[in-house]
Parts: structure tokens; C-alpha cells; sequence
């Protein structure tokens, strides 16, 4: 596997004639002459939405999977975000029907609801970023987001008992 220049290993079958990251970067900046938004957001959109994959069993890295892998991975960051932001609602609930202090219940709700808010958009970021790299022919995995999430989901935790405990 030889490295291109990244910090990635790029696998023997890659393409060549495919753009470096300092030439995808310029790609995308708004041209001198005539530029607007509307230009910017056509780039964005064909280089991160409308992302053609042709499938070549002689190349390694044009595999359909591993963007339907990805996309399942990003649907997985959804799933995770509605169930922390619905938990939020659940225990605003039980701190009413405990007769706990409302305001508490309602705080630790709320901060279950921005945790999922912030954990989607760290799947978005991810998603992104993975594709854009799958596209160069690189395969990570791990990275911000797991870490990003165990943190996430660590911390709510610990301040949701150490709330209920001095609460009582």
C-alpha cells in the first residue's frame, strides 16, 4: 500500500488522475470571476450529495458497499440522537411524576435533546468526511465521531446520576 501524502494508506487499485486534497480545496473555493452562491452550493453538492460510484471488479476501490456501509452508519448516528433526545423526554417526565424538582428534570432533558442535536451533526461531519475519502480510494475507521460519542454519551450519563443522587 503506498501512502499519498494524506496520512492514509491508498490501496494498490486506486485511481490515478484523481485530485490531490490541496487541488479537491481549490476546487471548491469560489472562482475570481463571477462567482456566487449559487456556484458554491453546485460544487458543494456534486462533490459531497450527488456522488457517482461506478463499479469496476478490477479495482479495489469502487466497491458499492462501502458507501451503502457508510450510509448505514450515518442512519446508526440518527437512530443513536432521536433515542438520547427521546430518553431527554423521559426523564423530564419521571421528575414530574417523582415529584423531583421540575427545573432539574427539565435541565437533564434539555441536555439530552442538544446532546442528540450536536451528536447528528457530528454524524453528518462524518459522513461527509468519509465520503469524500472513500471517493479518493481511502478507507478510515474510528475516528472523531466514536470518540466523540462514547465522551458524549459518558458525560450525560454521569451528570444525570450524580444529579438524581444529590437531588434527594
Amino acid at each position: 500500500m503506498a501512502n499519498d501524502g494524506t496520512g492514509y494508506p491508498r490501496t494498490s487499485g486506486a485511481p490515478t488522475g484523481h485530485l490531490n486534497d490541496r487541488e479537491t480545496v481549490s476546487r471548491t473555493e469560489l472562482p475570481a470571476s463571477g462567482s456566487t452562491a449559487k456556484n458554491a452550493l453546485q460544487s458543494w453538492w456534486s462533490d459531497n450529495i450527488s456522488v457517482t460510484i461506478t463499479h469496476d471488479p478490477r479495482r479495489h476501490n469502487t466497491d458499492p458497499r462501502d458507501y451503502l456501509a457508510l450510509e448505514r452508519t450515518y442512519l446508526a448516528h440518527v437512530r443513536t440522537a432521536s433515542v438520547l433526545a427521546a430518553f431527554g423526554i423521559t426523564l423530564v417526565q419521571l421528575f414530574i411524576l417523582r415529584n423531583m424538582n421540575p427545573t432539574t428534570g427539565r435541565v437533564l432533558g434539555a441536555l439530552c435533546a442538544a446532546g442528540g442535536i450536536v451528536h447528528v451533526l457530528v454524524g453528518c461531519l462524518c459522513y461527509f468526511r468519509q465520503q469524500k475519502r472513500l471517493s479518493h480510494g481511502i478507507a478510515t475507521a474510528g475516528g472523531i465521531g466514536v470518540w466523540f460519542g462514547w465522551t458524549l454519551f459518558t458525560s450525560i450519563l454521569v451528570a444525570i446520576f450524580v444529579v438524581v443522587l444529590f437531588e434527594n
